[in-house]
């Protein structure tokens, strides 16, 4: 029953890893279609999203220095 969970757990490391690059492509897009004009915080802000949903303490204390980068380096969005 292990073997099964590795298998999965290889199988989706290996379906992330081909999908996030198509990804981050499809987000700096939308980003320059939107306007966005300070791609450092928003970089920022989607590497503490994850550790925010994971809804686990130290992931969200991992993400607070993060955010506050991005609110550092674009204060015109608080």
């Amino acid at each position: 029953m292990d073997d099964v969970f590795v298998l999965q757990d290889e199988m989706t490391m290996n379906v992330v890893a081909a999908i996030e690059p198509s990804l981050r492509q499809a987000e700096v897009s939308a980003s320059n279609a939107s306007g966005r004009k300070n791609l450092d915080a928003y970089d920022l802000v989607l590497r503490a999203t994850p550790l925010v949903v994971a809804a686990m303490p130290e992931t969200a204390l991992r993400a607070l220095p993060l955010l506050e980068r991005a609110l550092t380096s674009n204060p015109t969005t608080r």
